[in-house]
């Protein structure tokens, strides 16, 4: 089982990239990152969207065509003019095809591959079903030692796998449900091995991230039930851009593992206690992410490295490897267990702890080194809105959308307009709308009209405050009275101009 480790366990009132937060004296400390924050990527929370997004909004900004070919937002293309790389979340699909990535789905030709680089793999072997009699697999079984692994050859989402298998009764039972219930073909039988739960993020011939993953947890406070400490678990995940779509949900198997600690959900933990929910450490299911890029031994990165380059036109990957954490990393202490060619990148951005990883930022020096990200400030609050894409593509009236290049200002004057109480009463006309948006086009600025409880907020972003006065005029002959402030913006600045539809009458 991982080592014990500290997370957040309750409600705060909001995330802040790179803050520390405590409740009630227990520590929990991430820093995910600044170009990247909650606010910035909200409507894409997730796993492969919120990885398309990243990397297209990375390239955006720094002045890179970027297309979208479906309604999901997931497979786009980045291009300099020159060269052209389409992606499918975060896999190169351009550079790697369906043949290259087929052979990390069939698993012993990765592990045959992987060997050759003389990456640390489980010993093993690869099972034609057919042909294996139970005496056989017996034989097998004994040469390699329990306890054992098997999965079938071309598995994907861990479905058939059986771990940790200690003796030739559940052997046996394992294989039957292989054969008989999946309908294997090919079973792969591994010496099994014990270590916590490393994912290794590789981009070319460089490890751009690495994280421990842990199984779902909670940590006892000495007065609240099992029940309730994962209310306020799942309440922090929530917050989280990638685990947010990963609660801990009471079922079965949190029941079982309850039981074999003597325990229910409406029992209480001790002050610091520390109580694991499931035997699986996965990030989707309620699991805890912590960084490691910094303190990973440079042998498993290594290792890593190799594995990728073992597999032919393969440029990105998660490499998932089983490490005694805190030995000296040998053959005997860590095991490449399998990679994954298009990984979800956000859970090295967001982790539960630790510092998160700027993978966009890596990927997108990898395939286009000519290129940089600007150091202007406020660049890191610009995005833009995936709704109109989406709909565009859903109603199949394109069959791709290319985003509008930033202007070259990147929009350095960004103000906020208050519309004293009153004015949020007034109802703005179709045609009204359109002659604003039809006039932040022209001046090349952005920004929005919006009702804030009994307040209207105008927000423009611009090259300079001059050049944004038409617009703002435009909206205060609409409104029909001055704002009554200004302010500086500071907030996320989306590219187009909008007004909601709860404005229209």
């Amino acid at each position: 089982m991982p080592q014990k480790i500290r997370v957040a366990l309750g409600r705060s009132d909001k995330w802040l990239v790179g803050s520390t937060k405590t409740r009630k004296g227990r520590l929990m400390s991430a820093a995910w990152p600044q170009h990247f924050s909650p606010d910035v990527v909200r409507r894409t929370y997730g796993g492969g969207k919120l990885s398309s997004y990243c990397l297209a909004l990375e390239a955006w900004r720094r002045g890179l065509q970027v297309t979208f070919y479906d309604a999901d937002l997931r497979i786009f293309g980045i291009s300099d003019g020159t060269r052209r790389v389409v992606f499918n979340d975060s896999r190169p699909t351009s550079i790697t095809k369906r043949s290259d990535y087929q052979k990390l789905i069939k698993k012993w030709d990765t592990k045959r591959l992987m060997e050759k680089e003389q990456v640390p793999v489980p010993r093993g072997r690869l099972l034609d079903t057919a042909a294996t009699s139970l005496n056989d697999l017996e034989s097998i079984a004994a040469e390699i030692g329990y306890p054992l692994v098997i999965k079938p050859n071309g598995g994907t989402m861990g479905r058939g796998v059986f771990s940790n298998i200690p003796s030739w009764a559940e052997l046996s039972s394992s294989w039957n449900q292989l054969v008989e219930e999946i309908r294997a073909e090919e079973v792969l039988i591994e010496k099994h091995h014990s270590g916590d739960d490393y994912r290794i993020l590789v981009v070319g011939d460089k490890v751009v991230a690495a994280c421990l993953r842990v199984p779902a947890n909670i940590e006892g406070d000495g007065t609240k039930s099992v029940e309730e400490l994962i209310e306020d678990k799942n309440y922090s995940r929530k917050q989280n851009p990638f685990l947010s779509k990963g609660l801990i949900k009471i079922d079965y198997e949190v029941r079982q593992e309850l039981k074999k600690n003597d325990m229910t959900l409406g029992s209480v933990p001790t002050d610091g206690q520390t109580v694991f929910l499931r035997r699986i450490a996965n990030a989707s299911a309620g699991g805890d992410v912590i960084d490691v890029t910094e303190a990973l031994p440079e042998a498993i990165k290594d290792a890593a490295i190799r594995a990728v380059a073992a597999i032919p036109n393969v440029v990105v990957a998660g490499v998932d490897v089983l490490y005694k954490t805190g030995e000296a990393a040998t053959p005997d202490t860590f095991t490449v267990i399998e990679m994954n060619s298009r990984p979800h990148i956000p859970v090295n951005m967001y982790p539960t702890q630790g510092t998160g990883q700027d993978v966009p930022k890596g990927m997108v020096d990898y395939f286009f080194p000519e290129s940089s990200r600007s150091e202007q400030p406020g660049d890191e609050l610009l995005n833009f809105d995936v709704r109109p894409l989406r709909a565009a593509l859903r109603a199949n009236v394109a069959g791709s959308v290319t985003l509008k290049a930033l202007p070259p200002s990147h929009y350095p004057a960004r103000y906020k307009y208050t519309f004293d109480e009153g004015a949020s009463c007034l109802p703005i006309t179709e045609s009204q709308k359109q002659e604003l948006q039809k006039e932040a086009r022209q001046l090349n600025a952005a920004g929005s009209l919006e009702r804030r409880g009994k307040r209207l907020l105008l927000m423009l972003a611009g090259p300079d405050r001059e050049s944004l006065q038409p617009l703002r005029e435009a909206a205060e002959e609409i409104i029909g009275i001055p704002a009554s402030s200004v302010d500086e913006w500071r907030g996320v600045v989306t590219a187009g101009f909008r007004v909601p539809g709860t404005l229209l009458p």
